[in-house]
């Protein structure tokens, strides 16, 4: 674990122009695809300019603009992922560097956020880890109108975390998702 933080902050520092939240999406990838090892540093023969001085336009994969503040306790507006926003609420897709990442909105009822949240978060983060997807939810609506709960990742993970939306909402608490009341997971 020390390795991979260490190599993430390295990382981060060599590429001081870059959306962090893009960049170590970018790393990770490179990693879970076996091209490097966690630790070995640069080259990243997967990136542009080999993953040293990326710049905010190089890694934001034409996703439409800088990133937006996102996580929780920030403006009361975004609550989620860690991973912060990307600025794009539309639904789209972008292809970049050997990966395909899509964009889509979920609407769903202000009356459900809590549940969809989960105490601390728990319910939303077991969603992202299973899914493999960036979730972010806002909830600055005007009154009356659906949430928009934001879903950026592959096609199989944006329709895998539908669904378990889907069983959040229908299943009330006894959903099998972390924070819920039907066993708090399995696979």
């Amino acid at each position: 674990s020390v390795i991979k933080a260490e190599e993430m902050i390295t990382f981060l520092i060599g590429n001081p122009g870059a959306d962090a939240m893009n960049s170590i999406a970018m790393l990770v990838r490179e990693k879970m695809q076996g091209i490097s090892a966690w630790g070995s540093g640069p080259p990243y023969t997967s990136m542009p300019n080999n993953g040293q001085g990326m710049s905010s336009d190089i890694n934001n994969n034409g996703g439409g603009g800088g990133a937006s503040s996102g996580g929780y306790g920030e403006q009361g507006s975004h609550y989620g992922s860690y991973g912060g926003g990307y600025g794009n609420q539309q639904q789209g897709q972008s292809q970049g560097y050997g990966f395909n990442t899509q964009s889509e909105i979920f609407p769903c009822s202000k009356m459900y956020m809590g549940r969809v949240i989960g105490q601390k978060g728990v319910t939303i983060n077991d969603l992202q880890k299973r899914s493999g997807c960036d979730i972010q939810i806002n909830q600055d609506v005007p009154p009356g109108q659906d949430c928009e709960i934001t879903i950026k990742g592959s096609r199989q993970g944006i329709e895998s975390v539908k669904r378990m939306l889907s069983d959040i909402i229908e299943l009330g608490p006894n959903h099998p998702y972390a924070g819920g009341g039907g066993g708090g997971g399995g696979g």
